[in-house]
């Protein structure tokens, strides 16, 4: 049972990586690498940046990196020394890019495309990729989805 309505959300809750109605556990992140983008799953590496997920077998999901609603919504990346700090989701609902072609039911669980390319921190809902504790909630708009971190 795949949910494909967009239902009464604002316009900026079909981009990834915006905070969904209810309680969200926030972080900011002002150790990171360039090139986290906005919407996708970032790692905590080693040494407490935040960063790209790199193909490592075994990444520390962090969560979800959030768009700077201060900024411009067309911008999809973060670079030094444009930003200082960068927010991430750790808990809650938060709207997620996802993997083209994949669909998923209300509560399965979501992992994260850990293989290098164009694809590498977006949600899936398939058996491949890195289990994140989060789950499906619903489809906001094409290769957007609502998820609830847990």
């Amino acid at each position: 049972m795949s949910f494909s309505g967009v239902g009464d959300i604002r316009a900026e809750e079909t981009n990834p990586g915006v905070v969904y109605k209810g309680a969200s556990t926030i972080l900011a992140a002002n150790k990171y690498t360039d090139g986290l983008v906005i919407g996708r799953f970032a790692r905590i590496a080693s040494d407490g940046d935040l960063e790209v997920l790199d193909g490592s077998a075994n990444p520390l999901i962090a969560g979800v990196v959030l768009r700077d609603l201060r900024g411009t919504l067309d911008a999809d990346t973060y670079s030094k020394p444009l930003t200082q700090t960068v927010d991430y989701a750790r808990q809650g609902l938060v709207t997620v890019a996802a993997v083209a072609g994949q669909t998923a039911d209300l509560f399965d669980a979501i992992r994260v495309d850990n293989t290098a390319g164009a694809d590498i921190g977006k949600a899936r809902s398939d058996a491949t990729g890195v289990l994140a504790n989060a789950e499906f909630i619903k489809v906001v708009a094409t290769n957007v989805w609502l998820i609830r971190l847990k």
